[in-house]
């Protein structure tokens, strides 16, 4: 009977993800498409896994998301373009080996069904109250994380990571190394971008969602092994309910990932101090490692999991000493999945770049103390009562912990993190999230303590007051994140609620993710397709953001483009000049949100303007309609400087110019590896004599060369003032680069003096016909 029930199960699987890889690769785009390809990647296997490895559902969704992952990282590596029905077909067949695997484990044994341990009340039934509170924690996570999800637009991180993702589709086999972070947060929409073709928001982050959603199961059952499951719930409430999980897992980024994947490492390695199961051992390892792949952050973890590997438990001998060969083959299984990236990307030019960033922008060498940016920042993501209840259960979890084992693993994975960044790291921003699982799994602890010492009859009290609390954090959490109008982050403090009271007066002017907004770049995308926007462009609206929406279009930061786009209540606002705008641009048209005026666009010409509703311009992207130019210029050309740049093309727009008056080029530069010098730019006009010139930083000096990556064509304008005895005729136009602190050019092969002779410039005599 069990025999064919399992059989049927296998068919059944191998049915459903055959049907799924199929809508995946032939419905219409859209969102029944994108499900599949979720349900595909992202859910499917967590079944398959859980079963395979005995009904451990969490440690099987983790295992078969890392799976994927790790498909997706192997087929980029492929040359080309990112193969589409081969993939589909191995990640169908990845769904489907687990059943496989299944089956056959259990022909050769009568069960094999796992017997979770858990510490405390965790081996018990659950009664009806326990089953509701579950449940109602589900619900609340799953409402905080998705609802509202497709509202936001794209934040500037967001941009980079999805350009690199279609980038990496349409086969650029550098992109993932010039991240200067882990791959996971490409691969993850890269894979279903890929099987679906088209993607927008919400299909894009929903991953990143479900992981968050994961997460806090995670930490509900790994608090529920340890102290037993009111702590585990309760600690799982505390982490659905931070600002800091919840902003994560609304947006295309790494922090749910590392987060989950750490947590599942703790608890197969927690099996492994249990039972002694090599087998745990290893997926234990293997899952750190995937967590890794995320971001360095996961090193955070290891002493905790360490701990567990060794099978260490305050007076009791390590088990593992007896045998080191397992513990050497899980870290061998480690080492492979990690360089199964790290070990191309050090051997790339842009790792000593990212080494410098992270040496000197972060750490910085020397012991810092940040409390004020800690609390700041916490107390932004979350309500000044939230951190404050965290800091007393801490305390408290110090008095009830000294006789528990376990509350080893839990203050050391509160403590490394929260060191790491209060004390070593010169401006931890949101990185802070990586100690707040630990610390919730700390505050469970005692909140379980107290619930089990305080009187029956108190307990009704007790939980009254501490649900009244649970509710003013969550509300805060809902009103932050979730409920857009209005839009609390952007509108501050205008909508600000008395009762959550705060200690700044200005939201930290870095590191804020994931909280809602919509501009209207959907509308402008649309009137850039239709033509009714053209031409080049300059906005306010960081760049990340608007090459995503406007589908590459020139964006300059040079006066006088053709079109100005203003847009309001700008995060990380981008210069623009106003006097400019003001006195020669006319209102071209604007775009609402909700009936609000969000976006406004400017023109030379004067125009009736219009007015343009985002709500009707749903978008979906196609990986070739963002990845940057290869190629510009109307003039084509391939010069190569000090093997560092190439010129591969410019524009002139008038070949003819007067004494007085002014000639403008704009280059084409594409770096060929990453700069770590920012070169300045030269254009002159040169017969022998130094007639007009114009030096300066590229695009305006908005960027430097030093922020180029390899292979992005970078269009830099250049305006040339004349002077009045410049002589008739034709004229040499020369350009290059040099090094502004020793100025020292560039060399050009096949040049004399490293100076480019683009083309000649006619300038003829004032009043003279053309």
């Amino acid at each position: 009977m069990v025999a064919r029930r399992d059989r049927a199960l296998m068919a059944l699987a191998c049915v459903v993800a055959a049907a799924l890889t199929a809508a995946a690769l032939t419905l219409p785009a859209g969102d029944l498409r994108a499900a599949a390809a979720m349900l595909l990647l992202w859910v499917m296997p967590g079944w398959t896994w859980g079963r395979a490895l005995d009904d451990r559902w969490l440690l099987g969704a983790g295992v078969g998301m890392a799976v994927n992952v790790m498909l997706t990282l192997l087929l980029y590596y492929l040359p080309g373009p990112l193969p589409g029905l081969p993939g589909a077909l191995l990640y169908c067949l990845a769904a489907v080996l687990p059943s496989l695997i299944y089956h056959f484990r259990r022909r050769n044994s009568k069960d094999m069904r796992h017997s979770g341990a858990a510490g405390g009340d965790a081996g018990s039934a659950m009664g009806w109250p326990l089953w509701c509170a579950v449940v109602c924690l589900f619900v609340l996570t799953v409402a905080l994380r998705a609802i509202n999800l497709g509202y936001s637009e794209f934040q500037g991180d967001e941009g980079i990571i999805m350009v690199r993702a279609a980038s990496a589709i349409e086969g650029d086999d550098e992109t993932l190394f010039y991240h200067q972070k882990g791959p996971v947060e490409v691969l993850i929409p890269l894979a279903g971008w890929r099987l679906c073709g088209e993607i927008d928001e919400l299909w894009a982050r929903l991953p990143f969602a479900w992981i968050g959603v994961l997460g806090v199961a995670a930490l509900a059952h790994l608090g529920s092994r340890w102290f037993g499951r009111t702590a585990g719930l309760v600690a799982g409430a505390l982490l659905a309910i931070n600002g800091f999980h919840i902003a994560f897992s609304r947006i295309v980024q790494y922090q749910g990932w590392v987060v989950l994947m750490s947590l599942l490492s703790l608890i197969a390695l927690d099996e492994y101090r249990q039972r002694g199961r090599t087998g745990d051992l290893m997926l234990g390892v293997a899952l750190w490692a995937c967590g890794a792949l995320g971001h360095y952050d996961a090193v955070l973890i290891l002493p905790a999991a360490a701990l567990l590997a060794l099978r260490w438990t305050p007076g009791r001998r390590p088990g593992v000493l007896r045998s080191s060969a397992p513990l050497f083959a899980a870290i061998l299984l480690g080492a492979a999945i990690l360089a199964a990236f790290y070990v191309p990307f050090i051997r790339h030019p842009n790792f000593s770049k990212t080494l410098h960033y992270l040496a000197g922008g972060r750490v910085r060498g020397s012991l810092h103390f940040n409390a004020v940016k800690v609390w700041t920042m916490s107390t932004f993501y979350n309500s000044s009562y939230y951190v404050l209840i965290i800091a007393l259960m801490l305390l408290l979890a110090l008095r009830f912990t000294l006789r528990m084992p376990t509350a080893l693993y839990a203050w050391v994975a509160w403590v490394v993190p929260f060191a790491f960044y209060f004390f070593a790291v010169f401006d931890p921003r949101t990185h802070i999230y990586t100690f707040y699982p630990g610390a919730s799994l700390l505050a469970g602890v005692a909140v379980g303590e107290v619930w089990q010492r305080v009187r029956r009859r108190w307990r009704w009290t007790l939980a009254a007051v501490g649900g009244a609390l649970y509710v003013l954090c969550a509300g805060y959490a809902w009103i932050v994140f979730v409920s857009h109008t209005p839009e609390y982050q952007r509108t501050y403090p205008e909508h600000k609620l008395p009762i959550y009271w705060t200690t700044y007066d200005e939201p930290p002017l870095f590191g804020r993710f994931g909280f809602p907004h919509r501009a209207g770049w959907h509308a402008i995308g649309a009137l850039f397709d239709q033509g009714t926007i053209r031409g080049t462009y300059s906005s306010n609206e960081e760049q990340e953001i608007t090459n995503w929406y406007t589908r590459q279009a020139q964006r300059i930061h040079c006066p006088r483009p053709d079109v100005y786009i203003v847009a309001e209540r700008v995060q990380d606002e981008v210069a623009i000049p106003w006097d400019e705008l003001r006195r020669d641009y006319h209102l071209a048209g604007v775009v609402t949100v909700g009936g609000e005026p969000r976006i406004r666009w400017y023109t030379r010409d004067v125009v009736k303007p219009l007015t343009v509703d985002d709500a009707s311009c749903r978008q979906w992207w196609r990986p070739a309609e963002v990845i940057p130019p290869r190629v510009g210029g109307e003039h084509r050309v391939a010069f190569v400087l000090g093997e560092r740049v190439r010129l591969v093309g410019y524009d002139l727009d008038d070949r003819e110019a007067v004494p007085g008056g002014w000639v403008r080029v704009v280059l084409y530069w594409r770096a060929m590896r990453p700069l770590v010098r920012n070169y300045q730019v030269f254009t002159h006009l040169y017969d022998g004599y130094l007639w007009a010139q114009h030096d300066g930083a590229p695009e305006c000096a908005m960027y430097p060369t030093e922020r180029w990556e390899p292979n992005e064509v970078i269009p830099d304008p250049h305006l040339i003032p004349l002077p009045p005895d410049m002589p008739i005729g034709p004229m040499p136009l020369l350009v290059g680069m040099y090094d502004l602190e020793t100025l020292e050019r560039l060399s050009v092969p096949g040049t004399d003096d490293n100076a480019i002779h683009l083309t000649d410039v006619t300038i003829r005599e004032p009043g003279r016909a053309r």
